[in-house]
């Protein structure tokens, strides 16, 4: 079998699992704005695989099973800086001396080598199909004789831009994957041009290291109550539809600019003000760390013991839930937040939404415009503005807008704030 991969142009192959498990690691993004684009493995999803995998070997004729029809893909791992050596002959895959030789054929006609061999390891990066590989690696670790042919795709010359819409396609196309994923991927990948997937990432860091601080879940998991995924949607439908004002300026006049993330720190003031006065006016209605909760949890649980027979079964039970309390409060971050005890809806996708789209409108008024662009406070104009809003009846866990979700939901809830606002202005 001979590999000729034109540039950009890739095709699929058999290889020994045996020949694979070495050559081959896992790129995860464990950090919004990381390096790579996978998502953490899923101990899950391999056992399931695994369990798939063992079962159909043990119950089906294994010349005839076709384990995966869709390939694994894998790229070349860019950080090993290979030497190419030019070649004038066809090379092919040395499956007895476990070598892998990749023709590439470049406008200028040159024939390139590489020589791939299993003494170097972890040469590939997964590119889709890692909980594939994880079980598969984890079946041969203990059955050597399990060395199935497996069918892979191999890219080559790809950039992390590249490999990363390769994985999004397949996702997208393929079966769900996590949308705070795919916008975190778009939104860090500055060798492209800018565009509005990296001006919502920006808006949402600067917000994230700022007024919201841990408020927004990167990547859907750690800290936050509310997901990347929804403010991405939420800021790239305010900033394709916004006209005048902080978002139209913010949107319209990012191209050219180098520093994005300085221009973006910028010109965030009026959102960054505006937030601090919603956790300023509202807060009893905005997020705790999950810290205080547990606390809150704990006192109720100490003094329901007071109340109970000491030497009741009940009675340690509840000692028992107030260690283990214990012990979880003394190892959780100050800064963790989770949505799990946040039951107000301030910052949960209906509030949220209401707010950010509250925010276009305010900012596209004068008064507003002239006080940003200035850096001035605004403060004095949002408590003008939000003097009819009552906390208690929009924002609670008791208010009428926490009984449902969904888009309806929170147009509801906006446009209920803005006749409020209209209606001061009507009055004044």
């Amino acid at each position: 079998m001979v590999f000729l991969l034109y540039l950009y142009i890739v095709d699929t192959y058999n290889i020994k699992l045996s020949q694979l498990k070495d050559i081959c690691k896992i790129s995860y993004r464990s950090k919004s704005g990381g390096e790579y684009y996978q998502r953490e493995s899923n101990s899950g999803s391999i056992k399931k695989i695994k369990k798939f995998v063992l079962n159909l070997y043990n119950t089906s004729d294994t010349s005839k099973v076709i384990l995966f029809p869709t390939p694994i893909i894998i790229a070349l791992d860019p950080s090993y800086g290979l030497d190419i050596e030019e070649l004038d002959n066809n090379v092919d895959f040395d499956s007895i001396n476990s070598k892998l030789y990749i023709q590439k054929i470049f406008e200028n006609s040159k024939i390139f080598e590489i020589n791939i061999s299993t003494d170097l390891k972890e040469l590939f990066l997964i590119v889709d199909g890692q909980h594939r590989f994880l079980a598969l690696k984890e079946i041969i670790e203990i059955n050597n004789t399990f060395d199935i042919e497996l069918n892979v795709m191999i890219l080559i010359d790809y950039t992390i831009y590249e490999k990363a819409k390769v994985f999004t396609n397949v996702k997208e196309n393929q079966k769900s994957v996590n949308k705070s994923l795919v916008y975190d991927i778009f939104g860090t990948l500055t060798e492209q041009e800018p565009d509005i997937y990296r001006i919502c990432y920006l808006l949402i860091k600067q917000l994230h290291n700022t007024v919201l601080d841990g408020q927004i879940k990167f990547l859907a998991k750690g800290s936050g109550v509310i997901s990347q995924a929804f403010m991405t949607e939420t800021f790239k439908e305010i900033l394709e539809k916004s006209n005048h004002g902080l978002y139209s300026d913010i949107y319209k006049d990012y191209n050219g600019i180098k520093d994005l993330i300085e221009y973006i720190e910028k010109n965030i003031f009026g959102l960054e003000e505006y937030f601090k006065f919603i956790k300023n006016k509202y807060f009893p209605y905005w997020p705790k760390p999950k810290r205080e909760y547990l606390k809150i949890k704990k006192d109720e649980l100490t003094l329901n013991c007071n109340t109970i027979q000491h030497d009741s079964e009940e009675y340690y039970k509840i000692l028992k839930k107030i260690k283990t309390l214990n012990k979880e409060i003394d190892k959780i971050d100050n800064n963790f937040y989770t949505g799990y005890f946040y039951k107000d809806i301030l910052l949960k996708t209906t509030g949220m939404y209401a707010l950010l789209k509250i925010s276009d409108f305010l900012f596209s008024k004068e008064r507003y415009i002239i006080a940003i662009r200035n850096k001035e406070s605004i403060q004095s104009l949002l408590i003008d503005d939000f003097k009819n809003i009552d906390g208690k009846e929009f924002f609670s866990k008791d208010s009428l807008y926490s009984k449902g979700t969904g888009k309806g939901q929170q147009n509801t809830l906006y446009c209920d704030l803005l006749k409020n606002i209209q209606k001061k202005d009507f009055i004044s």
